[in-house]
């Protein structure tokens, strides 16, 4: 749940946006319409958290996923992440089949004690993946993936190597694979192809929780949401 009171938002020393109430809740479907320019993506980042209102309150409550207009994932600390590895870190086991890997590989070139060692090490590490139910969220990952345009070969790639458009594919499928109460999405359909919008607007329709979308994907809007909110 997102919940603003008397929220100002500005742009340097230019007032984008004053004294505004609003709140997004289970349930609810707003598309954030306004002119370009108007400030839609500046008050998207304000109300996931990246800036600070001028002024005002906003209330945050449960897991927020917000997708940003930038593909560059300056987040992305490690060049050797793959795709299907970045969208299974929104479930937190991404980085534990990583060390699995790397276990794995260890034992390839290890014997006596250490072989043994390692072997230990992988099992409590599968056991934890197991445990944690990795193996059918990596098929759901990789459903996600798939219906955004990121399969086969794509999932192994690393996506530090990825054009901004698969980036985008990859972190819109990271967003939506978490478990979240709110969507924050600024442009999702941007870089889909007819297959991936058709895919995205069946899952924004069926969301449970709280969604606020900027589109110009006038369909997507159409179907997605219920209500709207005007920025001027």
């Amino acid at each position: 749940m997102i919940i603003a009171r008397d929220v100002a938002v500005e742009a340097g020393a230019r007032p984008l946006l004053a004294e505004a109430s609003f709140s997004v809740h289970d349930g609810d479907k707003i598309g954030l319409v306004g002119a370009n320019g108007a400030g839609k993506t500046t008050l998207l980042r304000t109300l996931a958290g990246e800036l600070e209102p001028a002024d005002g309150l906003i209330r945050r409550s449960g897991i927020i996923g917000y997708l940003s207009q930038e593909a560059a994932l300056k987040e992305l600390s490690d060049n050797e992440v793959t795709a299907l590895e970045r969208v299974l870190t929104a479930r937190d086991i991404g980085n534990l089949e990583r060390r699995i890997e790397h276990v794995r590989q260890q034992m390839e070139d290890a014997s006596g004690d250490e072989r043994d060692r390692l072997i230990r090490r992988f099992s409590r590490l599968d056991d934890e993946f197991t445990a944690r139910g990795g193996y059918v969220a990596k098929a759901e990952a990789k459903r996600f993936a798939a219906s955004l345009g990121v399969k086969g070969d794509d999932l192994h790639q690393k996506v530090a190597t990825m054009s901004g458009g698969q980036r985008r594919r990859v972190e819109l499928a990271r967003v939506l694979f978490a478990e979240t109460d709110v969507l924050i999405l600024d442009e999702p359909t941007n870089h889909l192809d007819l297959d991936a919008k058709a895919w995205l607007m069946d899952f924004l329709a069926g969301y449970a929780g709280g969604l606020l979308v900027v589109s110009h994907d006038l369909p997507l809007l159409d179907k997605s949401i219920t209500s709207v909110l005007a920025l001027d």
